[in-house]
């Protein structure tokens, strides 16, 4: 029982006692005078402390002790935390780690589906960002990269500034168990949509 509550339930006790002696003391005296002081003063006290009594017991119930500060302040509410953390720049970490280097191809669908060899060389990560070079043997639209890989595999990185000036390029996909990552890209100078599929390891680069 918190310090509000007993002071309310103290308030509310005295003030029906006052209450109630100031009436039988009311109907029994005969003197006028005596009478008009209980009316003056017994009756407003006793609706004073009832009604002190009841604000305590309202504070006591609004705000309970274990929810409120040391200054006296209600505490926050407490805020449901997410399975993710991120990162003090806001990046969320990923479990995901990729190899060195990558060889595949690439298929232009847009080039009666030729395909080229396709090599993803240097590749560096930093939490969930990752860099490197895309170099593709018959296609324009080889250069470095950047993007990101997400906690749920999926894989994303764009070459901005192409070495022949044919970008840039989107590549999409997801990273599998395998260490593979297979997706779509788009060459945004030529038009040019297709698919690529590369594994972990392999020379070219």
């Amino acid at each position: 029982m918190g310090f509000w509550q007993i002071l309310g339930d103290i308030g509310i006790v005295v003030g029906v006692a006052s209450s109630v002696a100031t009436l039988v003391a009311y109907f029994t005296t005969h003197s006028p005078l005596t009478k008009q002081r209980f009316k003056l003063v017994g009756v407003p006290l006793a609706l004073i402390l009832i009604v002190a009594g009841a604000l305590s017991l309202w504070y006591s119930a609004a705000f309970p002790a274990g929810n409120v500060t040391g200054s006296g302040k209600p505490l926050p509410p407490a805020t449901a935390t997410t399975g993710a953390t991120a990162t003090a720049t806001g990046v969320v970490p990923t479990s995901h780690t990729l190899a060195r280097t990558y060889k595949g191809t690439i298929t232009d669908e847009d080039a009666l589906n030729t395909t080229s060899d396709m090599f993803l060389c240097a590749v560096v990560q930093s939490g969930s960002t990752i860099a490197g070079e895309v170099k593709l043997t018959l296609f324009s639209g080889s250069g470095p990269f950047t993007g990101t890989i997400g906690s749920d595999s999926r894989v994303q990185f764009s070459i901005i500034n192409a070495d022949d000036g044919y970008g840039p390029g989107d590549f999409n996909g997801f990273l599998h168990v395998d260490g593979s990552m297979n997706g779509q890209y788009i060459n945004h100078s030529l038009n040019h949509h297709g698919t690529w599929q590369v594994f972990p390891g392999g020379g070219g680069c």
